[in-house]
């Protein structure tokens, strides 16, 4: 099983967790991981989301938005193998296999 991979990084100047499916992960200042390309995405929207509310502008345009969640996202999709399991069981294995495999040459 192939599943496209995206890098991400924590620009918030603080460690951050986000949690999916009951699993949490955690951003430490500055790390950079690769996450399943559609958590990514949802990771770097709800940090930017943060910064925005930090910076006091609750009211923020989807351009606005986007453009800062591009500074979080890698422009590089990584397909990463993974053998069949089942998603829930295997999502935080899955992204310890894919930031061992691509980030910690």
């Amino acid at each position: 099983m192939r599943q496209p991979y995206k890098l991400v990084t924590n620009i918030l100047n603080k460690d951050w967790k986000g949690s999916w499916s009951g699993k949490e992960i955690e951003l430490k200042d500055g790390e950079t991981k690769l996450l399943p390309i559609w958590l990514a995405d949802k990771f770097a929207e709800v940090m930017a989301m943060e910064v925005f509310t930090n910076l006091r502008q609750d009211l923020v345009g989807k351009e606005e938005l986007n453009t800062l969640k591009q500074k979080m996202l890698g422009t590089e999709v990584v397909e990463v193998e993974f053998p069949d399991k089942s998603e829930g069981d295997i999502l935080m294995e899955e992204i310890e296999y894919a930031n061992n495999k691509y980030l910690n040459k």
